[in-house]
Protein backbone atom coordinates (compact mmCIF):
# COMPACT_ATOMS: atom_id res chain seq x y z
CA UNK A 1 0.00 0.00 0.00
CA UNK A 2 2.78 2.43 0.94
CA UNK A 3 3.97 1.77 -2.53
CA UNK A 4 1.86 2.17 -4.30
CA UNK A 5 1.00 5.56 -2.39
CA UNK A 6 4.37 6.79 -3.03
CA UNK A 7 4.61 6.03 -6.87
CA UNK A 8 1.28 6.55 -8.41
CA UNK A 9 2.10 10.15 -7.22
CA UNK A 10 4.89 10.39 -9.14
CA UNK A 11 3.76 8.89 -12.96
CA UNK A 12 2.47 11.09 -15.07
CA UNK A 13 -0.84 10.04 -16.93
CA UNK A 14 -1.15 10.26 -20.89
CA UNK A 15 -3.92 8.86 -23.29
CA UNK A 16 -1.69 7.64 -25.34
CA UNK A 17 2.12 7.91 -26.18
CA UNK A 18 4.52 9.86 -28.25
CA UNK A 19 3.56 7.98 -31.87
CA UNK A 20 5.35 8.65 -34.62
CA UNK A 21 2.66 8.54 -37.45
CA UNK A 22 5.50 9.27 -40.29
CA UNK A 23 4.23 12.91 -41.08
CA UNK A 24 4.89 16.00 -40.69
CA UNK A 25 2.55 19.17 -40.92
CA UNK A 26 4.21 22.74 -42.05
CA UNK A 27 1.94 25.78 -41.70
CA UNK A 28 2.16 29.56 -43.27
CA UNK A 29 0.39 32.37 -41.64
CA UNK A 30 1.05 35.34 -43.76
CA UNK A 31 0.08 38.95 -42.93
CA UNK A 32 -4.11 39.13 -43.57
CA UNK A 33 -4.65 41.02 -46.92
CA UNK A 34 -1.34 39.01 -48.44
CA UNK A 35 -2.27 38.57 -51.92
CA UNK A 36 -2.55 35.01 -53.54
CA UNK A 37 0.80 35.43 -56.18
CA UNK A 38 2.97 36.47 -52.75
CA UNK A 39 1.69 33.91 -50.34
CA UNK A 40 2.58 31.10 -52.99
CA UNK A 41 6.08 32.42 -53.80
CA UNK A 42 6.80 32.03 -50.57
CA UNK A 43 5.54 28.24 -49.92
CA UNK A 44 6.88 27.70 -53.44
CA UNK A 45 10.75 28.24 -51.49
CA UNK A 46 9.19 26.39 -48.48
CA UNK A 47 8.36 23.38 -51.07
CA UNK A 48 11.77 23.43 -52.89
CA UNK A 49 13.68 23.33 -49.35
CA UNK A 50 11.18 20.39 -48.22
CA UNK A 51 11.67 18.33 -50.94
CA UNK A 52 15.36 18.35 -50.78
CA UNK A 53 15.52 16.33 -47.61
CA UNK A 54 16.36 13.20 -47.67
CA UNK A 55 13.75 11.82 -44.62
CA UNK A 56 10.53 13.25 -47.16
CA UNK A 57 8.73 11.17 -49.46
CA UNK A 58 6.00 13.21 -50.52
CA UNK A 59 4.47 16.72 -50.22
CA UNK A 60 0.91 17.89 -49.90
CA UNK A 61 0.19 21.59 -50.51
CA UNK A 62 -2.91 23.42 -49.60
CA UNK A 63 -3.11 27.04 -49.84
CA UNK A 64 -6.47 29.04 -48.53
CA UNK A 65 -6.93 31.86 -51.12
CA UNK A 66 -7.66 34.97 -49.76
CA UNK A 67 -6.68 33.88 -46.22
CA UNK A 68 -3.00 34.55 -46.55
CA UNK A 69 -2.53 30.71 -44.85
CA UNK A 70 -0.93 27.61 -46.37
CA UNK A 71 -0.90 23.76 -44.57
CA UNK A 72 2.07 21.45 -45.97
CA UNK A 73 1.69 17.97 -45.04
CA UNK A 74 5.21 16.05 -45.71
CA UNK A 75 4.68 12.25 -45.64
CA UNK A 76 8.61 11.28 -44.84
CA UNK A 77 10.36 7.56 -45.26
CA UNK A 78 10.28 5.09 -42.91
CA UNK A 79 11.47 5.97 -39.59
CA UNK A 80 14.31 3.08 -39.86
CA UNK A 81 15.67 5.71 -42.53
CA UNK A 82 15.14 8.56 -40.64
CA UNK A 83 15.21 10.13 -37.21
CA UNK A 84 12.18 10.33 -34.89
CA UNK A 85 10.00 13.32 -35.75
CA UNK A 86 9.67 14.95 -32.74
CA UNK A 87 13.69 15.34 -33.40
CA UNK A 88 13.08 16.35 -37.05
CA UNK A 89 10.63 19.26 -36.15
CA UNK A 90 12.65 21.60 -34.66
CA UNK A 91 15.34 20.87 -36.83
CA UNK A 92 13.19 21.90 -39.93
CA UNK A 93 11.66 24.91 -38.06
CA UNK A 94 15.11 26.58 -37.69
CA UNK A 95 16.00 25.42 -41.44
CA UNK A 96 12.80 26.91 -43.09
CA UNK A 97 12.50 30.60 -40.91
CA UNK A 98 14.99 32.30 -42.89
CA UNK A 99 12.80 31.54 -46.10
CA UNK A 100 10.27 33.87 -44.44
CA UNK A 101 12.60 36.37 -42.59
CA UNK A 102 11.58 39.32 -45.24
CA UNK A 103 7.82 38.96 -43.69
CA UNK A 104 8.33 40.07 -40.50
CA UNK A 105 4.57 39.88 -39.26
CA UNK A 106 4.22 35.97 -41.26
CA UNK A 107 4.84 33.16 -39.22
CA UNK A 108 6.10 29.54 -39.92
CA UNK A 109 4.76 26.42 -37.70
CA UNK A 110 5.75 22.68 -38.15
CA UNK A 111 4.17 20.66 -36.35
CA UNK A 112 4.18 16.69 -36.13
CA UNK A 113 -0.53 16.37 -35.30
CA UNK A 114 -2.79 18.16 -37.68
CA UNK A 115 -4.27 21.40 -35.66
CA UNK A 116 -5.09 24.98 -35.59
CA UNK A 117 -7.96 26.84 -37.30
CA UNK A 118 -8.20 25.08 -40.70
CA UNK A 119 -7.92 21.11 -39.30
CA UNK A 120 -8.38 19.92 -35.95
CA UNK A 121 -7.58 16.60 -33.91
CA UNK A 122 -4.72 15.70 -31.66
CA UNK A 123 -1.54 12.91 -31.63
CA UNK A 124 1.22 12.23 -29.14
CA UNK A 125 3.38 14.46 -28.81
CA UNK A 126 0.89 17.58 -28.53
CA UNK A 127 -0.88 19.55 -25.90
CA UNK A 128 -4.07 21.60 -26.62
CA UNK A 129 -5.24 23.59 -23.78
CA UNK A 130 -8.14 25.89 -24.08
CA UNK A 131 -8.50 29.59 -22.84
CA UNK A 132 -11.81 31.21 -22.19
CA UNK A 133 -13.10 34.56 -21.38
CA UNK A 134 -16.44 36.61 -21.28
CA UNK A 135 -15.25 39.31 -23.38
CA UNK A 136 -13.72 38.59 -26.50
CA UNK A 137 -11.01 41.22 -26.58
CA UNK A 138 -9.45 40.98 -23.26
CA UNK A 139 -9.64 37.11 -25.39
CA UNK A 140 -7.55 38.55 -28.16
CA UNK A 141 -5.38 40.45 -26.08
CA UNK A 142 -4.10 38.12 -23.67
CA UNK A 143 -3.74 34.88 -26.10
CA UNK A 144 -0.58 36.57 -27.77
CA UNK A 145 1.25 37.40 -24.32
CA UNK A 146 -0.28 33.25 -23.38
CA UNK A 147 2.00 32.04 -26.31
CA UNK A 148 5.37 34.00 -25.62
CA UNK A 149 5.17 32.82 -22.38
CA UNK A 150 4.22 29.36 -23.46
CA UNK A 151 7.09 29.46 -25.84
CA UNK A 152 9.41 29.83 -22.91
CA UNK A 153 8.81 26.67 -21.66
CA UNK A 154 11.48 24.23 -22.30
CA UNK A 155 9.53 21.70 -23.30
CA UNK A 156 7.83 23.74 -26.14
CA UNK A 157 8.63 23.60 -29.75
CA UNK A 158 6.00 25.71 -31.60
CA UNK A 159 2.70 27.30 -30.19
CA UNK A 160 -0.32 28.02 -32.01
CA UNK A 161 -3.50 29.56 -31.44
CA UNK A 162 -7.05 29.39 -33.36
CA UNK A 163 -6.64 33.16 -33.29
CA UNK A 164 -3.55 32.86 -35.35
CA UNK A 165 -5.76 32.59 -38.58
CA UNK A 166 -6.63 36.47 -39.34
CA UNK A 167 -8.55 38.07 -41.86
CA UNK A 168 -9.79 41.83 -42.90
CA UNK A 169 -12.89 42.87 -42.59
CA UNK A 170 -14.79 45.96 -42.62
CA UNK A 171 -16.88 46.94 -39.51
CA UNK A 172 -19.67 50.11 -39.54
CA UNK A 173 -18.96 52.47 -36.92
CA UNK A 174 -22.41 54.55 -35.98
CA UNK A 175 -21.03 58.06 -35.18
CA UNK A 176 -22.78 59.00 -31.85
CA UNK A 177 -22.67 62.47 -32.57
CA UNK A 178 -24.60 62.07 -35.67
CA UNK A 179 -27.06 59.70 -34.23
CA UNK A 180 -28.35 62.41 -31.54
CA UNK A 181 -31.94 64.09 -32.37
CA UNK A 182 -32.30 61.38 -35.10
CA UNK A 183 -34.46 58.98 -33.17
CA UNK A 184 -31.76 56.41 -34.43
CA UNK A 185 -30.21 53.36 -32.54
CA UNK A 186 -27.26 51.20 -33.34
CA UNK A 187 -29.63 48.66 -33.09
CA UNK A 188 -31.69 49.73 -35.55
CA UNK A 189 -28.85 50.52 -38.12
CA UNK A 190 -27.60 46.91 -37.41
CA UNK A 191 -31.41 45.52 -38.14
CA UNK A 192 -31.23 47.86 -41.56
CA UNK A 193 -27.95 46.50 -42.55
CA UNK A 194 -29.61 43.13 -42.26
CA UNK A 195 -32.94 43.93 -44.36
CA UNK A 196 -31.04 44.79 -47.25
CA UNK A 197 -28.50 42.20 -47.07
CA UNK A 198 -31.37 39.44 -46.18
CA UNK A 199 -34.59 40.57 -47.57
CA UNK A 200 -37.73 40.76 -45.35
CA UNK A 201 -41.27 38.86 -45.94
CA UNK A 202 -43.50 40.98 -46.85
CA UNK A 203 -46.27 38.52 -47.14
CA UNK A 204 -47.08 34.91 -48.31
CA UNK A 205 -48.60 33.96 -51.25
CA UNK A 206 -51.22 30.65 -51.34
CA UNK A 207 -51.63 29.18 -54.23
CA UNK A 208 -53.52 25.43 -54.92
CA UNK A 209 -52.93 24.52 -51.12
CA UNK A 210 -49.57 25.70 -51.07
CA UNK A 211 -47.87 28.90 -49.19
CA UNK A 212 -45.04 30.92 -50.95
CA UNK A 213 -43.38 33.38 -48.98
CA UNK A 214 -42.48 36.42 -50.53
CA UNK A 215 -39.46 38.49 -49.62
CA UNK A 216 -38.24 42.17 -50.57
CA UNK A 217 -34.67 42.74 -50.36
CA UNK A 218 -32.10 45.37 -51.98
CA UNK A 219 -30.58 43.74 -55.37
CA UNK A 220 -27.43 42.13 -54.75
CA UNK A 221 -26.12 43.15 -57.62
CA UNK A 222 -26.30 47.37 -56.15
CA UNK A 223 -24.83 46.26 -53.33
CA UNK A 224 -20.95 45.78 -54.29
CA UNK A 225 -18.93 47.35 -51.72
CA UNK A 226 -18.57 49.26 -48.85
CA UNK A 227 -19.51 52.47 -50.48
CA UNK A 228 -22.73 51.29 -52.03
CA UNK A 229 -23.89 50.17 -48.29
CA UNK A 230 -23.27 53.70 -46.97
CA UNK A 231 -25.74 54.82 -49.83
CA UNK A 232 -28.74 52.78 -48.08
CA UNK A 233 -31.04 54.39 -46.04
CA UNK A 234 -32.75 54.07 -42.86
CA UNK A 235 -36.32 55.89 -41.23
CA UNK A 236 -35.65 58.48 -38.70
CA UNK A 237 -38.97 58.83 -36.71
CA UNK A 238 -37.67 62.01 -35.25
CA UNK A 239 -36.72 63.60 -38.39
CA UNK A 240 -39.77 62.16 -40.20
CA UNK A 241 -37.02 61.42 -43.19
CA UNK A 242 -34.52 58.74 -44.24
CA UNK A 243 -31.02 59.11 -43.70
CA UNK A 244 -28.40 57.64 -45.59
CA UNK A 245 -25.80 55.45 -43.73
CA UNK A 246 -23.20 57.95 -44.67
CA UNK A 247 -24.82 60.28 -42.42
CA UNK A 248 -24.75 58.32 -39.89
CA UNK A 249 -21.18 56.61 -39.83
CA UNK A 250 -18.32 55.21 -41.75
CA UNK A 251 -16.96 51.70 -42.27
CA UNK A 252 -13.52 50.69 -40.34
CA UNK A 253 -11.32 48.03 -42.01
CA UNK A 254 -9.99 45.63 -38.98
CA UNK A 255 -8.31 42.22 -38.41
CA UNK A 256 -10.65 39.89 -37.18
CA UNK A 257 -10.11 35.84 -36.17
CA UNK A 258 -11.73 33.43 -39.07
CA UNK A 259 -13.91 32.39 -36.63
CA UNK A 260 -15.00 33.40 -33.44
CA UNK A 261 -15.84 30.39 -31.06
CA UNK A 262 -17.55 29.84 -27.28
CA UNK A 263 -17.27 27.13 -24.93
CA UNK A 264 -19.68 26.95 -22.23
CA UNK A 265 -21.04 30.55 -23.56
CA UNK A 266 -17.81 31.93 -23.00
CA UNK A 267 -15.79 33.79 -26.11
CA UNK A 268 -12.79 30.68 -26.36
CA UNK A 269 -9.51 30.27 -27.97
CA UNK A 270 -7.11 27.32 -28.67
CA UNK A 271 -3.59 27.10 -27.95
CA UNK A 272 -1.44 24.10 -29.66
CA UNK A 273 1.55 23.16 -28.23
CA UNK A 274 4.05 20.80 -29.86
CA UNK A 275 6.46 19.22 -26.86
CA UNK A 276 9.89 17.73 -27.19
CA UNK A 277 10.35 14.16 -26.93
CA UNK A 278 11.31 14.44 -23.14
CA UNK A 279 8.16 16.04 -22.13
CA UNK A 280 5.77 15.36 -19.85
CA UNK A 281 2.27 14.16 -21.18
CA UNK A 282 -0.38 16.79 -21.91
CA UNK A 283 -2.04 16.69 -18.55
CA UNK A 284 1.06 17.20 -16.54
CA UNK A 285 2.16 19.58 -19.30
CA UNK A 286 -1.34 21.81 -19.21
CA UNK A 287 -0.92 21.71 -15.04
CA UNK A 288 2.64 22.99 -15.23
CA UNK A 289 1.61 25.74 -18.20
CA UNK A 290 -1.47 27.03 -15.87
CA UNK A 291 0.73 27.30 -13.00
CA UNK A 292 3.07 29.41 -15.02
CA UNK A 293 0.57 31.69 -16.49
CA UNK A 294 -0.83 31.81 -13.06
CA UNK A 295 2.36 33.04 -11.78
CA UNK A 296 2.87 35.68 -14.58
CA UNK A 297 -0.72 37.68 -13.79
CA UNK A 298 -2.19 36.08 -17.16
CA UNK A 299 -4.87 34.01 -16.20
CA UNK A 300 -7.56 34.27 -13.31
CA UNK A 301 -7.92 38.15 -14.72
CA UNK A 302 -11.20 37.66 -16.89
CA UNK A 303 -9.18 34.66 -18.88
CA UNK A 304 -8.63 31.02 -17.46
CA UNK A 305 -7.91 27.71 -18.41
CA UNK A 306 -10.99 25.63 -19.13
CA UNK A 307 -11.47 21.76 -20.04
CA UNK A 308 -10.84 21.64 -23.38
CA UNK A 309 -14.06 19.11 -23.81
CA UNK A 310 -14.20 15.79 -23.58
CA UNK A 311 -11.53 14.36 -26.21
CA UNK A 312 -9.11 16.37 -26.15
CA UNK A 313 -5.33 14.58 -24.69
CA UNK A 314 -5.45 16.30 -21.15
CA UNK A 315 -9.40 15.53 -20.77
CA UNK A 316 -8.98 11.63 -22.21
CA UNK A 317 -5.54 11.44 -19.73
CA UNK A 318 -7.26 12.69 -16.82
CA UNK A 319 -10.52 10.60 -17.71
CA UNK A 320 -7.93 7.30 -17.55
CA UNK A 321 -6.21 8.29 -14.51
CA UNK A 322 -10.01 7.94 -12.83
CA UNK A 323 -11.33 5.42 -14.39
CA UNK A 324 -7.89 2.70 -14.68
CA UNK A 325 -8.46 2.41 -10.42
CA UNK A 326 -12.08 1.53 -11.08
CA UNK A 327 -11.77 -0.71 -14.30
CA UNK A 328 -8.53 -2.90 -12.41
CA UNK A 329 -10.85 -2.86 -9.22
CA UNK A 330 -13.61 -4.13 -11.48
CA UNK A 331 -11.55 -6.68 -13.44
CA UNK A 332 -10.21 -8.46 -9.98
CA UNK A 333 -13.77 -8.70 -8.90
CA UNK A 334 -15.08 -11.02 -11.72
CA UNK A 335 -12.06 -13.01 -11.48
CA UNK A 336 -12.55 -13.72 -8.43
CA UNK A 337 -16.33 -14.69 -9.05
CA UNK A 338 -15.10 -16.59 -11.67
CA UNK A 339 -12.47 -18.63 -9.65
CA UNK A 340 -15.23 -18.42 -6.32
CA UNK A 341 -17.71 -21.04 -9.06
CA UNK A 342 -15.18 -22.81 -9.82
CA UNK A 343 -13.04 -24.05 -6.69
CA UNK A 344 -16.59 -23.84 -4.90
CA UNK A 345 -15.34 -21.70 -2.32
CA UNK A 346 -15.19 -18.10 -1.52
CA UNK A 347 -12.04 -18.20 0.82
CA UNK A 348 -9.36 -20.24 -1.57
CA UNK A 349 -9.90 -17.47 -4.33
CA UNK A 350 -8.49 -14.56 -2.17
CA UNK A 351 -5.08 -16.86 -1.83
CA UNK A 352 -4.79 -17.27 -5.56
CA UNK A 353 -5.16 -13.47 -5.89
CA UNK A 354 -2.92 -12.53 -3.52
CA UNK A 355 -0.22 -11.87 -6.05
CA UNK A 356 -2.02 -9.40 -8.26
CA UNK A 357 -0.72 -6.72 -5.97
CA UNK A 358 2.58 -8.03 -5.88
CA UNK A 359 2.49 -7.93 -9.55
CA UNK A 360 0.88 -4.28 -9.49
CA UNK A 361 3.63 -3.13 -7.16
CA UNK A 362 6.54 -4.66 -9.97
CA UNK A 363 4.50 -3.12 -12.75
CA UNK A 364 3.94 0.51 -11.33
CA UNK A 365 8.19 0.28 -10.30
CA UNK A 366 8.87 -0.58 -13.93
CA UNK A 367 6.82 1.80 -15.58
CA UNK A 368 8.46 4.57 -12.81
CA UNK A 369 12.34 3.84 -13.72
CA UNK A 370 11.48 3.35 -17.46
CA UNK A 371 9.58 6.66 -18.09
CA UNK A 372 6.97 7.88 -20.22
CA UNK A 373 3.56 7.50 -17.79
CA UNK A 374 1.15 5.21 -17.30
CA UNK A 375 -1.15 5.11 -20.96
CA UNK A 376 -3.82 3.45 -22.22
CA UNK A 377 -2.07 0.39 -23.69
CA UNK A 378 -0.15 0.47 -19.97
CA UNK A 379 -4.04 -0.18 -18.26
CA UNK A 380 -4.38 -3.23 -21.11
CA UNK A 381 -1.10 -4.63 -19.58
CA UNK A 382 -2.56 -4.12 -15.98
CA UNK A 383 -5.70 -6.47 -16.82
CA UNK A 384 -3.20 -8.58 -18.41
CA UNK A 385 -1.53 -9.05 -15.04
CA UNK A 386 -4.41 -10.45 -13.18
CA UNK A 387 -4.34 -13.13 -15.36
CA UNK A 388 -0.42 -13.98 -15.75
CA UNK A 389 -0.12 -13.52 -11.76
CA UNK A 390 -2.50 -15.59 -10.88
CA UNK A 391 -2.18 -18.51 -12.60
CA UNK A 392 1.27 -19.06 -10.74
CA UNK A 393 -0.75 -19.40 -7.28
CA UNK A 394 -3.03 -21.68 -9.01
CA UNK A 395 -0.38 -23.93 -10.38
CA UNK A 396 1.14 -23.91 -6.61
CA UNK A 397 -1.79 -24.09 -4.55
CA UNK A 398 -3.53 -26.99 -6.53
CA UNK A 399 -0.93 -29.37 -5.64
CA UNK A 400 -0.80 -28.40 -1.48
CA UNK A 401 -4.72 -28.98 -1.54
CA UNK A 402 -4.08 -32.17 -3.36
CA UNK A 403 -1.75 -33.46 -0.15
CA UNK A 404 -3.64 -31.98 2.59
CA UNK A 405 -4.85 -34.27 4.63
CA UNK A 406 -1.77 -36.92 3.29
CA UNK A 407 0.76 -34.79 5.06
CA UNK A 408 1.67 -32.22 7.57
CA UNK A 409 0.68 -28.62 5.97
CA UNK A 410 4.38 -27.11 6.26
CA UNK A 411 5.20 -30.44 4.52
CA UNK A 412 2.61 -29.73 1.81
CA UNK A 413 3.64 -26.59 1.13
CA UNK A 414 6.95 -27.16 1.04
CA UNK A 415 6.91 -30.23 -0.97
CA UNK A 416 4.92 -28.22 -3.45
CA UNK A 417 6.97 -25.42 -3.82
CA UNK A 418 9.52 -27.99 -4.89
CA UNK A 419 7.76 -29.87 -7.25
CA UNK A 420 6.07 -26.71 -9.10
CA UNK A 421 8.92 -24.67 -9.03
CA UNK A 422 10.41 -25.17 -12.41
CA UNK A 423 6.61 -24.98 -14.22
CA UNK A 424 6.28 -21.47 -12.95
CA UNK A 425 9.85 -20.35 -13.66
CA UNK A 426 9.50 -21.88 -17.44
CA UNK A 427 6.14 -20.16 -17.50
CA UNK A 428 7.42 -17.06 -16.32
CA UNK A 429 10.37 -16.90 -18.76
CA UNK A 430 7.56 -17.39 -21.17
CA UNK A 431 6.01 -14.08 -20.82
CA UNK A 432 9.07 -11.94 -20.46
CA UNK A 433 10.78 -13.14 -23.45
CA UNK A 434 7.59 -12.11 -24.54
CA UNK A 435 7.81 -8.54 -22.98
CA UNK A 436 11.41 -8.02 -24.66
CA UNK A 437 10.67 -7.57 -28.28
CA UNK A 438 7.32 -5.12 -27.03
CA UNK A 439 9.91 -3.12 -25.23
CA UNK A 440 12.65 -2.69 -27.40
CA UNK A 441 11.41 -2.87 -31.33
CA UNK A 442 12.17 0.54 -32.88
CA UNK A 443 9.73 -0.05 -36.16
CA UNK A 444 6.50 2.11 -36.75
CA UNK A 445 4.21 1.62 -33.87
CA UNK A 446 6.56 -0.14 -31.66
CA UNK A 447 5.75 2.63 -28.88
CA UNK A 448 2.34 1.47 -28.75
CA UNK A 449 3.77 -2.17 -27.32
CA UNK A 450 6.83 -0.59 -25.35
CA UNK A 451 4.29 0.19 -22.44
CA UNK A 452 2.74 -3.58 -22.38
CA UNK A 453 6.34 -5.04 -22.51
CA UNK A 454 7.40 -2.74 -19.18
CA UNK A 455 3.92 -3.59 -17.31
CA UNK A 456 4.81 -7.06 -18.11
CA UNK A 457 8.19 -7.16 -16.95
CA UNK A 458 7.61 -5.85 -13.68
CA UNK A 459 4.65 -7.64 -12.97
CA UNK A 460 5.43 -10.95 -13.60
CA UNK A 461 8.81 -11.19 -12.41
CA UNK A 462 7.41 -9.81 -9.10
CA UNK A 463 4.95 -11.98 -8.38
CA UNK A 464 6.69 -14.89 -9.72
CA UNK A 465 9.23 -14.58 -7.27
CA UNK A 466 7.21 -13.32 -4.19
CA UNK A 467 4.59 -15.92 -4.84
CA UNK A 468 6.49 -18.32 -3.26
CA UNK A 469 7.10 -16.72 -0.55
CA UNK A 470 3.95 -14.92 0.43
CA UNK A 471 1.08 -17.00 -0.79
CA UNK A 472 3.07 -20.04 1.48
CA UNK A 473 2.88 -17.89 4.19
CA UNK A 474 -0.50 -16.71 3.99
CA UNK A 475 -2.13 -19.73 3.10
CA UNK A 476 -0.15 -21.70 6.52
CA UNK A 477 -0.93 -18.52 8.80
CA UNK A 478 -4.94 -18.71 7.84
CA UNK A 479 -5.07 -22.57 7.75
CA UNK A 480 -2.89 -24.16 9.45
CA UNK A 481 -5.99 -24.47 12.40
CA UNK A 482 -8.57 -26.05 10.09
CA UNK A 483 -6.25 -28.39 8.52
CA UNK A 484 -4.59 -29.39 11.86
CA UNK A 485 -6.67 -32.31 12.81
CA UNK A 486 -6.47 -33.95 9.08
CA UNK A 487 -2.80 -34.01 9.18
CA UNK A 488 -2.59 -35.55 12.57
CA UNK A 489 -4.91 -38.30 11.62
CA UNK A 490 -3.51 -38.85 8.16
CA UNK A 491 -0.22 -39.10 10.12
CA UNK A 492 -1.44 -41.48 12.30
CA UNK A 493 -2.79 -43.86 10.13
CA UNK A 494 0.23 -43.82 8.00
CA UNK A 495 2.40 -45.01 11.46
CA UNK A 496 0.01 -47.44 12.25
Amino acid sequence: MLTVVFLVPRIPFNFQPQSDGGLLYVSLHMPPGTSDEIENSYVGKIEDAILKKKEVRTVQTLIYSGQADADLTIQLVPIQDRQNVFLLAPEWRKELLPLIADQPSARLFVNTARYGGNAGGFGGGTAEILFTSPNFDQLKNTIPLIRKEIEKNPYAVDVTTSLDYLTFQRNFVPNQDALKGTGITTSQIAAAFETYATGLQASTLVKGGLSYPIYVMADPILLHGAQSLLDLRVYSPTLQTSLSMRQLGTFQLTESPLSITRHDRLYSATVDVDLTPNAPPALAFQNMVQADLTKAGLVGQGVNVSSNGAFSPAALAAQLSTLLPMSFGLAIFLVYLVMASQFNSWKYPVYLLLPVPLALIGALFAVYLFGGGMDLFAMLGLLMLIGLSAKNAIIYLEFVMERIGKMPLADALIEAAHLRFRPIIMTTLTVLMISFPLMFATGQGAEFGQKVGVVMLGGVLTSAILTFFVVPAAFYRFERQHTSAKDLEAVTISTE
